[in-house]
């Protein structure tokens, strides 16, 4: 808004396009092209306005344009565009650092019984725990068999059977042995 207001009071005349016609008639007029030309030029707002040179005699206006100019540039292009590109670029960092976390959890952590690798592996193959202990596709197949069953067949279901159904029903995961591994507590005794 500062540089809007300078362009529009004060160099309205240097804001003009390359067929030489005004493009900074309003005040909302001259703010989109300050907007547009400064932040889409390389060298900010100078790129976009006439040039000013310096003559005998007019050095403070000489000196006050080449202000407004360099304000813009280390303001707007440098400082504001920097602090943009800044967040964006963290933002991804974020989410590249949560990704190799949950990559990390994924081959370290066992899904069903949340046991680390490192204290599974010394006492037995983690490899081995989650591919036939805690083979997770294993739970998610008996979870659609119970389903299945329990809309099919409901009478003909175990004891076991509709134990472990009434809990996915009541949204209680307690049947899961989270915590715990068969494995884990034969070879620790």
């Amino acid at each position: 808004m500062v540089y809007t207001s300078i362009g529009f009071f004060f160099l309205n005349s240097d804001f003009v396009s390359e067929d030489d016609e005004r493009i900074c008639n309003t005040a909302f007029e001259c703010f989109i092209n300050v907007l547009n030309l400064g932040l889409r030029n390389g060298g900010g707002i100078a790129d976009a306005i006439n040039y000013q040179y310096y003559e005998e005699g007019k050095l403070a206006i000489f000196l006050l344009r080449l202000l407004f100019d360099l304000s813009f540039f280390i303001l707007m292009i440098i400082l504001l565009l920097n602090l943009i590109f800044g967040m964006i670029i963290d933002a991804f960092g974020e989410l590249r650092d949560k990704k190799t976390r949950d990559n990390d959890d994924q081959k370290n952590v066992c899904f069903i019984c949340g046991i680390d690798r490192s204290e599974y592996e010394r006492y037995a193959n983690f490899e081995d725990h989650i591919q036939n202990e805690h083979y997770i596709w294993a739970y998610i197949n008996y979870i659609v068999y119970l389903r299945d069953r329990y809309e099919t067949q409901r009478n003909e279901m175990t004891d076991i059977e509709n134990h472990i159904m009434e809990k996915l029903i009541d949204k209680d995961y307690s049947w899961v042995p989270v915590g715990r591994a068969l494995t884990l507590e034969t070879n620790k005794k």
